[in-house]
């Protein structure tokens, strides 16, 4: 055995204005956490509520013109796994990273869908429902999952979709738009494809949540895939020509002045342009929404996805329940909690918390 090696020697002493300037910065962190803390409590209380419509009469029928654009061969097969990875354990969840095969509407060959599965751990008995997750528009995809997580907390499986490609490409035409939309849609309806294939998931019992441009999607999603039993629409407008002119966000903005470096006109011609681009805008598509079964949750001072957007959209869906933040697009981060818990409460009881045998 090797002798033990010596204990190396102390460091110089730390300077007491030093230690005291650590110590000043450790308790304004303390008291900015119990500050914030606090803050997120007053918002949460001013917070609105708003019930469904009671005029409301039901859905549209979604025409067949409508439902072929989100066709995909595959549709009626249960999807091959590709790949599984990244076996992981937190609290009250497990993950696993999927891979699934599916054909985006006027491709010739499929892609990968790629989804990040959260189950409750442990596993409750039964059947349980199961949420399709759209992230937004980019980033990490922190809060998607972090929404998984606190869904597969209550006892639902979630499935984080991931961006096959996204949205905005300056150097290409509005059209686009439109082809990405709809390969977005098709690879979380294949995502449904595999989880209603899992013997501990409810194939009755589906719901879909997101953010942003996950909300925008997940409006779409409802509307077009009739497995989707409740949704929760966050921070999600309506008139896409409208917000991505409109939009504060630094990407959309970017996308703007490129288009019009690339031959657009003005402003009013890029709207134009989108308009006639995009066919599957949600506020298109909102009609076709049960709105019995759909949340919405809005930003009061939001300027990425701006508030009248977002008012727009509710409108169309038929004046869903809804709850309204006192917050902007990012300051809403302060109420993510909230937010989790409300989305979770209505999921659960849209589709039905008690286990299915």
């Amino acid at each position: 055995m090797s002798a033990e090696a010596p204990a190396p020697a102390p460091g110089p002493p730390t300077p007491p204005a030093r230690r005291w300037r650590r110590r000043a910065g450790w308790a304004a962190g303390a008291l900015a956490g119990v500050v914030g803390a606090y803050a997120a409590l007053v918002l949460a209380a001013l917070a609105s509520r708003g019930p469904l419509d009671p005029a409301y009469a039901g859905p549209r029928p979604l025409p067949p013109e409508v439902a072929a654009r989100f066709h995909y061969p595959e549709a009626g097969t249960p999807p091959e796994v590709v790949a599984e990875f990244n076996h992981e354990r937190g609290r009250g969840w497990t993950r696993r990273w999927v891979q699934v095969r599916v054909t985006a509407p006027g491709d010739a060959a499929p892609h990968l869908v790629q989804i990040v599965h959260h189950a409750p751990d442990p596993a409750p008995a039964g059947r349980r429902p199961a949420v399709v997750v759209s992230p937004i528009l980019g980033g990490r995809n922190d809060v998607s999952i972090l929404a998984a997580q606190a869904l597969a907390r209550r006892g639902l499986h979630a499935a984080v979709v991931l961006r096959a490609e996204s949205l905005l490409d300056g150097a290409q035409g509005e059209e686009r738009l439109e082809r990405v939309l709809r390969t977005a849609i098709v690879d979380r309806r294949r995502a449904i494809d595999w989880l209603t294939t899992l013997p501990e998931v409810d194939p009755a019992r589906v719901g879909a949540v997101g953010a942003s441009l996950g909300g925008i999607a997940t409006t779409i999603l409802a509307a077009v895939e009739p497995r989707v039993g409740a949704s929760v629409l966050v921070l999600a407008g309506g008139d896409l020509a409208s917000v991505i002119t409109r939009s504060a966000e630094p990407r959309v903005r970017r996308y703007a002045r490129e288009r019009l470096a690339g031959g657009v006109a003005d402003v009013a011609d890029l709207r134009r342009r989108i308009a006639a681009a995009v066919p599957s805008d949600p506020l298109a598509l909102a009609p076709h929404v049960d709105a019995r079964r759909a949340l919405v949750i809005m930003a009061r001072w939001d300027d990425v996805v701006p508030t009248d957007a977002q008012v727009r959209l509710h409108a169309a869906l038929g004046r869903p329940a809804s709850l309204t933040l006192p917050a902007g697009h990012y300051s809403a981060a302060a109420l993510l909690p909230l937010v989790l818990d409300e989305a979770a409460d209505f999921l659960e009881r849209t589709l039905g918390a008690a286990p299915a045998e």
